[in-house]
């Protein structure tokens, strides 16, 4: 009997305790999803369902991982690897004067390289979205015929959660494509592009 009562009063700790985890995943991912709609629509991307000519929008975005940069012997630093980013580039990178992300964001930062790989856009948005996955899309161009789509990475939120940092790109072939980062802000309750630049072009 007490063993059976002792069972009892931990699965009820275990699940007053999961609560607060997953309502605040919950908030989070309705965060990231806030902010991809934020990006199609100020960015004016073309990739609705209902579009003449629409292009595709991958249905997973993706991590980017924050590297920390290590000098070598000669004093050197490596460039971050393909995809990836160094936590000193986000923490100077400027808007005016000020930098985006503060000294006091680098550690919430560096935590968010235990995201998921991957998260899907909530099947809500994608309804509305002329949407593909990488695969299909790596099959296309295996096979010679056209593509082309967006990829959107999982947004870097600061400490406060009132700032992210998304990187976009357009992959239509081998020398036909472009990269873009965006930062955001939380701005009355809405999500809002505050800078903009060009990363890549191929």
């Amino acid at each position: 009997m007490k063993n059976k009562i002792l069972v009892f009063l931990l699965s009820i700790i275990s699940i007053c305790c999961d609560k607060p985890a997953t309502k605040q995943a919950n908030e989070k991912y309705d965060e990231i999803n806030q902010i991809v709609l934020a990006i199609i629509s100020q960015d004016s991307l073309n990739v609705y369902r209902n579009s003449k000519s629409s292009d595709q929008i991958c249905n997973e975005l993706k991590r980017v991982l924050i590297e920390i940069p290590v000098k070598q012997r000669n004093g050197s630093i490596y460039p971050a690897a393909w995809g990836n980013i160094y936590i000193t580039d986000l923490l100077t990178q400027k808007i005016g004067n000020e930098t985006f992300f503060k000294k006091e964001d680098s550690l919430t930062l560096i935590k968010q390289n235990s995201s998921p790989k991957k998260i899907n856009i909530h099947h809500k948005i994608l309804d509305r979205l002329a949407s593909t996955t990488r695969e299909k899309e790596k099959e296309k161009s295996k096979i010679g015929a056209k593509y082309g789509y967006y990829e959107m990475s999982i947004p870097l939120f600061s400490k406060d959660g009132k700032k992210a940092y998304v990187e976009l790109g357009y992959y239509c072939g081998g020398l036909c494509g472009n990269g873009k980062s965006f930062q955001l802000e939380k701005v009355s309750g809405n999500w809002k592009i505050i800078n903009e630049w060009e990363t890549w072009m191929s």
